[in-house]
């Protein structure tokens, strides 16, 4: 990855488009003008600037960028690139990349990104256990990270330092290292659940080991509405939202736009996650139909994690989808195991899920050829249906009942029962 000078940006775009000198100057300019700009003799004017620009499919932005700039834009990259390959134990691709943040370094004077080389460097003497060169660079790094206000950076920091405490039976350092972290995370960090549910946790578990069970309990209690707040992004949403308004009657515009973003977000992860279940579970149906029964479990078992994370309110449409699944691998336990699961989830208010319900129940005696038990189920629900006056669905049943009669031989009772469908659907039609 290259810095390049503005010249050198032009020289690069002309002969990506497979352009001449001739080709780029046109009427406009002559090639040795532009042969100056892109050896950096000359300087163009901004009229020239734009000519150039549009010329070469490029933005003027992007032409007159420094090369400081761009020197951080590609130490973020590197930055980036090293902290996944961390996540990945692959220490070698991290240092790769390490040295190549020096490596721009050692040109460009960016302060700050020696600090997170002292982060990333002592996460991998960490790694590697030489815990005395892991500790050397994160209370190096610390110095840096308070300079410039950089409060994540700076609980990474304190974590791993606590880690080092921990491996070495330091308690009582794990816990200073801790409460530095979680006193940077409420002030600064207010939107990393999950930093704070950690540190919550690993210093519950220090205060433990230390013979201090008032504060281990204090601290686990902590640990532990946090994660039900992240599996409650509502309520979370409601904290954040009151917040915002809070601020914003105090005049304190930062924080109640800091709150407000918050909310926002999870507003819109919510509505994504919303999206994705609904067209996993619509997936699965299908699946389900053309009997693709693996790849049915899969985006079910996606959705119902889904649903019961984000309280979606979709969740009797995954218990039946599983268990038209089952029914179909002919495992009919764990298809009456859903079943069980939908009727203890079932709103006697709402017919459709009556009527759902109604219906699994009946596919499920029919695939254990309990045949009286499906014709007991299916006269039920046609008589409450055309109780509650709901003649459509009345009229439903009745054909239901009518294909069992004539399926088990009851060819009587099932002329008698198509007969009261026709009743049923006039009186809806009326």
């Amino acid at each position: 990855m290259e810095i390049l000078s503005t010249g050198e940006k032009i020289k690069k775009h002309r002969k990506r488009l497979g352009m001449t000198l001739k080709d780029l100057a046109g009427n406009r300019i002559t090639t040795g003008q532009i042969s100056l700009i892109e050896s950096g003799k000359s300087n163009p004017s901004m009229n020239l600037l734009q000519y150039l620009a549009d010329n070469l499919n490029i933005s003027v932005e992007y032409l007159l960028e420094s090369e400081y700039n761009q020197a951080i834009k590609i130490c973020n990259y590197y930055e980036d690139m090293a902290f996944c390959f961390l996540y990945q134990n692959d220490l070698e691709s991290a240092n790769r990349y390490l040295n190549n943040i020096e490596d721009i370094l050692n040109e460009y004077d960016i302060e700050e990104f020696r600090y997170k080389i002292n982060l990333i460097k002592g996460i991998i003497n960490y790694k590697l256990r030489d815990y005395s060169s892991a500790t050397y660079n994160l209370l190096s790094s610390n110095v840096g990270f308070l300079k410039y206000s950089m409060y994540k950076e700076l609980v990474d920091s304190y974590l791993y330092l606590s880690y080092i405490c921990i491996d070495n039976g330091d308690n009582i350092g794990s816990i200073i290292h801790l409460e530095c972290a979680i006193k940077i995370i409420e002030s600064y960090l207010a939107n990393h659940d999950v930093l704070l549910f950690k540190a919550y946790y690993l210093i519950s578990d220090g205060y433990f080991r230390v013979g201090d069970n008032y504060q281990g309990n204090y601290y686990l209690n902590k640990a532990m509405g946090i994660l039900n707040n992240v599996y409650n992004p509502r309520k979370k949403i409601d904290i954040f939202l009151k917040k915002s308004v809070d601020y914003m009657e105090l005049n304190d515009i930062d924080n109640a736009i800091k709150f407000s973003r918050l909310s926002r977000g999870y507003f819109e992860d919510i509505n994504r996650m919303e999206n994705v279940n609904l067209v996993q579970g619509g997936i699965s149906n299908r699946l389900v139909e053309e009997n693709k029964l693996l790849d049915a479990k899969l985006y079910l078992n996606r959705a119902k994690n889904i649903v019961l994370d984000y309280n979606f309110d979709n969740l009797l449409e995954i218990y039946g989808g599983f268990i038209s699944l089952y029914i179909k691998e002919n495992k009919i336990d764990k298809a009456k195991y859903y079943l069980t699961k939908y009727q203890s989830s079932l709103n006697m208010n709402n017919t459709e899920s009556i009527l759902r319900f109604c219906i699994l129940k009946y596919k499920v005696h029919m695939a254990e050829k309990s045949y009286g038990d499906a014709e007991i189920l299916l006269i039920l629900a046609y008589n409450f249906f055309k109780d509650n006056r709901l003649y459509k669905q009345a009229g439903d049943f009745c054909l239901y009942l009518s294909k069992l009669y004539f399926d088990i031989g009851r060819y009587v009772e099932s002329s008698n029962s198509m007969d009261e469908v026709l009743v049923q659907y006039n009186k809806a039609n009326s």
